[in-house]
């Protein structure tokens, strides 16, 4: 499995003067500074990695920890060329990774990380769990990941009036996810929104690709969705009091990909507001969203939502207006003669209590 970020972000940071440049130069340096002790930073931090050698972590430790609720910290590249970072690799625990806590601001440019993660807290590569008092910065920048599990588990413990006021966001651009065979991709739960954009692709990811709580999702730019296989949504699964919000020019598609219950490309299940699970930005009238040969065991094949009609909007978004955006969003692709089982309110629920009947019936017949 591999997977390639370009540009991953929740706010924008530069490298600039006034911060303490240590290069790195030996293969067991980066470990000394990361992985041997817990590092509170006392300044701003540039780690420049030499792209001549390998970054070795390789002790068996839960995590390689950074400390960082004040100051900045940043590993890069020494040239245009990206320096590669090699994990131990192994599949059993304890094993090796990264750890971001109480992060202030983050920036990881031009690396490759391989090997890192494995079932290191719910298999993530690199972990970021922020403070509950500062906004959160961070930058990710051309970053290819090869390993199994999740590359980015991200949550924030701000208040959601913090949150909301635009101090935590997510913004990811030109990212590539290939092959990724153990959970998901990207898991992001508590944070003000998170942004795709760009010219991105998802293919033959095992597990939703998208796994948001409570964060809206602005979607833009080029996006491809293909042969993803999830359980629930397996490009997005979005819970809590998350939606999406199209930018105008978004251009997205999905094909073939599977859920083994409901949505095959997004499941999507707001139980906090009314608010429509999808909404333009602006008149919706440059965004198309296309949905070819997706399938769901029980419900919905392209779409699952208890929010598509009925909800709240500019504008009233009964079923029969609904269904017309959605036709004309997905340029017929959804709600078409051949086809009308793409989307699907139906609650989970009754799914379930229809399996449990049928369990209860199978022995009778």
């Amino acid at each position: 499995m591999y997977f390639t970020i370009l540009a991953l972000s929740f706010a924008l940071l530069s490298v600039s003067s006034g911060k303490e440049i240590i290069n790195i130069t030996s293969e067991y340096e980066l470990e000394e500074f990361l992985c041997n002790e817990t590092h509170s930073l006392d300044d701003d931090i540039v780690l420049v990695l030499s792209d001549s050698i390998t970054h070795r972590i390789s002790n068996n430790v839960s995590f390689c920890g950074v400390i960082n609720d004040t100051h900045s910290l940043t590993l890069t590249s020494e040239s245009s060329k990206p320096a590669l970072i090699q994990c131990n690799d192994s599949s059993t625990p304890p094993n090796s990774g990264f750890a971001f806590t109480n992060i202030h601001s983050l920036t990881l440019t031009r690396l490759v990380f391989r090997g890192c993660g494995e079932q290191l807290k719910r298999l993530a590569a690199i972990e970021s769990i922020n403070s509950s008092a500062s906004p959160i910065h961070a930058n990710f920048t051309s970053i290819l990941t090869e390993g199994t599990g999740i590359c980015l588990y991200a949550v924030s413990n701000i208040s959601d009036n913090f949150a909301r006021n635009g101090n935590a966001q997510i913004i990811l651009t030109d990212i590539t996810a290939v092959r990724n065979t153990e959970l998901g991709n990207l898991y992001t739960q508590n944070f003000d929104y998170i942004l795709l954009n760009g010219n991105s692709t998802y293919t033959n990811n095992y597990g939703s690709v998208f796994g948001i709580s409570n964060t809206k999702v602005i979607l833009g730019g080029q996006l491809h969705f293909e042969n993803n296989t999830g359980n629930s949504g397996s490009a997005f699964m979005l819970t809590g009091s998350s939606r999406f919000i199209l930018k105008d020019g978004l251009n997205a598609t999905f094909i073939h990909n599977v859920a083994f219950t409901a949505g095959g490309a997004i499941y999507a299940y707001n139980d906090i507001t009314s608010e429509c699970m999808f909404t333009p930005s602006t008149d919706g009238s440059n965004i198309t969203m296309l949905f070819i040969n997706n399938s769901a065991t029980y419900s919905g094949n392209s779409i699952f939502s208890n929010n598509l009609y009925n909800c709240s909007t500019r504008k009233n978004f009964y079923p029969v207006v609904a269904k017309r955006y959605y036709h004309a969003l997905s340029r017929g692709t959804i709600f078409n003669e051949i086809d009308d089982k793409q989307l699907s309110t139906v609650a989970l629920k009754q799914v379930e209590l229809f399996l449990q009947i049928i369990g209860m019936l199978l022995p009778i017949l």
